[in-house]
């Protein structure tokens, strides 16, 4: 995916919070940070390591990394007293998180097996088109309208909210 994370963790805040039923504490933030943080390694990508390898590579884009924060992440929530709400926080935070690589498992790969394997899983190879930007093989490739659809779909839910919010205050 190249556009489709921001959206996503909005559709992840979206339905976490219809799901609860509650208002969750910092919910949005929680859901849009999980949602683009994978993304940040593209910083290494770009000015340190000169593109050397996939940037999918980076620990940010490993599972098993997730895996270990969130274990850690819940006990020490467990163990401090913070209010029960912050659970469900750091969950749509992880959450939002988890959807990223699903979502770069598409076309992007991810190491689902590491460290028992290092091989980048992924559901479609997008050829590349001879003479163009790698990008262009990416928006004219069908799975393009995946991104689309779910650009379509938190535009959609942000808006019925807007109405629904707009409604509530009179």
């Amino acid at each position: 995916m190249i556009t489709a994370h921001l959206p996503a963790g909005y559709c992840v805040f979206q339905g976490c919070e219809a799901f609860s039923g509650r208002l969750i504490p910092y919910a949005m933030a929680a859901a849009i940070i999980g949602a683009i943080l994978p993304d940040f390694d593209l910083l290494l990508f770009y000015l340190v390591d000169n593109r050397a390898f996939n940037h999918h590579r980076y620990w940010v884009h490993i599972p098993i990394f997730w895996a270990a924060i969130a274990v850690l992440g819940f006990l020490f929530l467990s163990l401090s007293k913070v209010h029960k709400s912050y659970h469900l926080t750091f969950s749509v935070f992880l959450f939002s998180i988890f959807v990223h690589l699903c979502l770069d498992s598409i076309v992007g790969g991810i190491m689902w097996l590491y460290p028992l394997n290092d091989t980048l899983y992924k559901f479609v190879v997008v050829p590349r088109i001879e003479g163009y930007h790698w990008l262009a093989s990416f928006i004219f490739h069908w799975t393009f309208l995946l991104e689309l659809m779910i650009w379509f779909v938190a535009s959609l839910l942000f808006i019925l909210n807007f109405k629904h919010k707009k409604r509530a205050e009179y």
